[in-house]
C-alpha cells in the first residue's frame, strides 16, 4: 500500500502533476489490481489517506476502465511491456 504525507497547503495540482509521484501512483495501482485479481478480491485498497484509517477502495467494476487508461499512457510513453503486461490483466478480469 503507498502512503504520501503532505505538507501543509500543498495543492491537488502539485501532487498530482509530481512525476515522482504519478510513477509510484501508477505503478501501485497495477500492483494492486494484479493482486485483486489474483486474491479474487471485489475490491482494492490503493491508498490510506494520510492520518487516518481510511483507505481510497477500487470496485472491480472501475479496475478494466482505470486499466485501459494506464494503458493509453504507456502506449503514448512507447512503454511497449507494459503494456503487454496491462492487456493480460485486462484479459483476466
Amino acid at each position: 500500500m503507498f502512503k504520501i504525507s503532505l505538507g501543509d497547503g500543498t495543492t491537488y495540482e502539485q501532487v498530482s502533476t509530481h512525476p515522482a509521484i504519478r510513477k509510484a501512483v501508477i505503478e501501485e495501482t497495477i500492483f494492486a489490481i494484479r493482486d485483486g485479481i489474483k486474491k479474487n478480491k471485489k475490491s482494492i485498497s490503493l491508498f490510506q489517506i494520510a492520518g487516518t484509517t481510511s483507505y481510497l477502495e477500487l470496485e472491480k467494476e472501475k479496475w478494466q476502465p482505470t486499466l485501459e487508461n494506464l494503458l493509453e499512457h504507456y502506449v503514448e510513453s512507447e512503454d511497449y511491456d507494459k503494456c503487454i503486461e496491462i492487456r493480460d490483466l485486462i484479459k483476466q478480469i
